[in-house]
């Protein structure tokens, strides 16, 4: 991604209206957390240069509102994959939240408020044989990869992925320093391991999810070579053997191949866990 960057800033296509880098700490101190808060100020800079706009701190508000509430409603919906007998499955829960990547908040903050009432009222899928926790890379943004699991009976009911948990999981604080306020919910929400301190807590993470969520087993996907995420998996591994919770690790590749191959190890782990 950084390199797409360098790229970008060299053609510089007289076209390209807008093109700003955002520098992220490796960590999240307090002190880190104030630096980055100046980065994000001097990207509030480039887009009012850029668009002509006013970042004011109403309008900061009134977006991080917004916001909150999206994060409040996806809550909502995944606090009714908690129940015996979820209904929406693990795929179409991914569904809904790669939509909200990419539709305007208020319109898709209109259409979660519509679901959650259907899904009130939906059958719940009571015929699966383990429930399933998914976790690992960010490249986990195809639901069908998540529906090839449940095709062998395995119901995914939470997950701590860039595209799920780790995006909306906690609110921005709409008191005091906004803009300070943003840069701290962004570095301590739960992270990635780009993020070098916060090993104990992506693992306390995941294992208070297992028990929020009556979870059977979690699968632990990484994209292939993604090193960040194969040092994360070492500690994983200890974190959840030691709690004797059952893991399938799974490296991958981006676009879907071998699905011959994963629908074998699924159904060696779904037995596994029967047992």
């Amino acid at each position: 991604v950084r390199r797409l960057y360098d790229n970008l800033r060299e053609i510089r296509p007289s076209d390209f209206h807008f093109l700003h880098f955002i520098t992220v700490p490796h960590k999240a101190s307090e002190d880190l957390v104030i630096w980055y808060k100046g980065e994000l100020n001097e990207f509030a800079g480039s887009i009012e240069r850029a668009f002509k706009v006013e970042v004011t701190e109403a309008r900061l508000k009134e977006a991080i509102g917004v916001y909150n509430e999206t994060r409040g409603l996806l809550r909502e919906l995944y606090e009714l994959r908690k129940s015996k007998s979820p209904p929406i499955s693990g795929a179409e829960a991914l569904s809904v939240v790669l939509a909200g990547s990419c539709l305007p908040k208020d319109r898709y903050n209109q259409m979660l408020r519509k679901l959650l009432d259907e899904l009130r009222h939906r059958k719940g899928i009571s015929n699966y044989r383990a429930r399933l926790m998914i976790a690992g890379s960010g490249g986990c943004d195809n639901p069908d990869y998540l529906g090839v699991m449940e095709e062998m009976g395995g119901l995914v009911v939470t997950d701590s992925l860039c595209f799920g948990t780790r995006s909306f999981w906690e609110p921005v604080d709409t008191e005091g320093d906004l803009m300070l306020n943003l840069a701290r919910s962004y570095l301590k929400r739960p992270s990635c391991p780009r993020m070098v301190d916060n090993v104990g807590e992506r693992g306390d993470f995941v294992k208070q999810m297992v028990k929020d969520f009556k979870v059977d087993g979690v699968v632990f996907q990484r994209i292939r070579y993604c090193d960040l995420w194969g040092g994360q998996l070492l500690y994983t591994k200890k974190d959840l053997k030691e709690a004797e919770i059952p893991l399938l690790s799974l490296e991958r590749e981006y676009m879907m191949r071998d699905v011959g191959q994963l629908r074998t190890r699924v159904q060696a782990f779904l037995e596994k866990i029967e047992r």
